[in-house]
């Protein structure tokens, strides 16, 4: 397994997918080499197979959070933003205190049109994890395109004082001030 994570962490995803593949012939009830199967094909935007993968790995053990957070991203990354949703939503319901899940979450409802949906998202976050600074700079993005600047402004500022160096809150920052 070790050498699974040393062609994922070195890019060699190719040969990361068929040493997977080969060790599922083995232990094909592994949830652990399910997810990284469905990580490969995700990150060769394989969404189809990704997708596959990840199912196969909730089938086998149903309270698989992670597993529901990947799928949420494959198929938010494939433009199905209902069915990410949800997926994130089970996610948190297997575990509900991870800030990720209520981000991705976030997120997608963001990309949906849903902005009253994606604020209160990320203000769980706030609850669960204050020093999230993408959840700041991401409820910044929500209250720009509600038009709420203030709303914004100050949700930047806050992700930039939590990451002092966080190039894209500065960059979001800078366009609502411009604006």
């Amino acid at each position: 397994l070790q050498h699974l994570i040393e062609f994922y962490n070195q890019g060699q995803l190719h040969l990361c997918l068929v040493a997977t593949n080969q060790f599922l012939g083995d232990f094909p009830n592994s949830v652990f080499l399910h997810n990284i199967q469905g990580t490969v094909n995700a990150r060769l935007q394989q969404f189809d197979a990704a997708i596959d993968s990840y199912q196969k790995a909730i089938k086998i053990k149903p309270d698989y959070a992670d597993a529901y957070n990947n799928l949420g991203n494959v198929l938010r990354d494939k433009g199905d933003l209902e069915g990410a949703i949800e997926s994130f939503q089970r996610a948190i319901k297997i575990k509900p205190t991870n800030a990720d899940y209520y981000n991705n979450v976030g997120i997608a409802m963001r990309e949906k049109g849903d902005l009253k949906g994606a604020i209160d998202s990320f203000q769980k976050i706030m609850r669960i994890k204050p020093d999230y600074a993408d959840a700041y700079n991401n409820m910044g993005n929500a209250f720009r395109d509600q038009g709420n600047l203030k709303g914004a402004i100050d949700s930047y500022q806050k992700a930039i004082k939590i990451k002092p160096h966080y190039a894209d809150a500065y960059n979001n920052l800078g366009n609502v001030l411009r604006d």
